[in-house]
């Protein structure tokens, strides 16, 4: 019981966040939510919200890098160098 409250109400912020807002924000929501599960090793939720923020936001160019990282921690090589390269081209430099 002491893990499950502490995960369950920032998600449930999350959840009412990412409901209120639109467009580009909601993008964020996915891709900070993504993150989070990135660096918690959970990489296909991860890469789940990461294909959210970028059907939100085509042009979210940290969305395809941090998918990419993720990918390639799964040993997706190829998805991970598009994703990459997609980064790239929209302008982000890690």
């Amino acid at each position: 019981m002491k893990l499950i409250i502490p995960l369950a109400f920032p998600c449930l912020i999350l959840m009412l966040w990412t409901v209120a807002c639109g467009g580009t924000q909601e993008a964020k929501a996915y891709s900070n939510r993504g993150e989070t599960y990135r660096k918690r090793g959970q990489y296909e939720r991860a890469i789940q919200d990461f294909d959210e923020t970028i059907r939100l936001d085509p042009q979210f160019a940290l969305a395809y890098y941090l998918r990419g990282v993720a990918n390639q921690a799964l040993g997706n090589d190829s998805a991970a160098d598009r994703d990459f390269k997609k980064a790239s081209d929209l302008g982000y430099a890690p």
